[in-house]
């Protein structure tokens, strides 16, 4: 058995790329609806929705059809 077989992922880990996967459809969907922003911004934005326990991503979205 190799070490990679034999070692867990953690529950974290398996979160944190379930999220990143989240976060990927969320902005292909932003893209697909015309919600065109700057690198610069979807860095901001992501940043906010990862580490931001309060992130209302229905009030971000209404911010940025304005």
């Amino acid at each position: 058995m190799s070490a990679l077989a034999a070692s867990e992922i953690t529950p974290a880990a398996v979160r944190l790329y379930a999220r990143s996967v989240e976060i990927e459809i969320e902005v292909e969907d932003m893209i697909a609806d015309g919600d065109h922003m700057t690198t610069e911004e979807l860095l901001a934005w992501s940043d906010r929705l990862l580490h931001d326990d309060d992130f209302d991503l229905e009030a971000e979205e209404r911010k940025t059809k304005r």
